[in-house]
């Protein structure tokens, strides 16, 4: 398997440990749509990177969670569903 250099990073001020999110494709918030959104396990931000064709366009943090996110998923309309951590 060949090497694939990383998509996007930021400083360790933001956080470390990115939990891996999903594309946006809910009706609800339609400015979102095609929006990737992830998080950072320790810092708690939620982040959003949104694409231009095939290069990343920009990257911002949309909000704060109070509790750690293991995963997110998503309901039957499309929309964000955290799941938090119990530890």
């Amino acid at each position: 398997m060949a090497y694939a250099a990383p998509v996007m990073a930021y400083q360790r001020k933001y956080g470390n440990s990115i939990t891996g999110g999903f594309v946006y494709r809910g009706r609800k918030q339609p400015s979102f749509k095609g929006v990737y959104i992830f998080d950072d396990y320790n810092s708690k931000r939620i982040f959003d990177m949104s694409p231009d064709g095939n290069k990343l366009k920009t990257v911002r943090q949309i909000g704060r969670v109070p509790q750690r996110i293991n995963s997110f998923s998503r309901d039957a309309d499309g929309r964000r569903r955290d799941l938090p951590g119990w530890f």
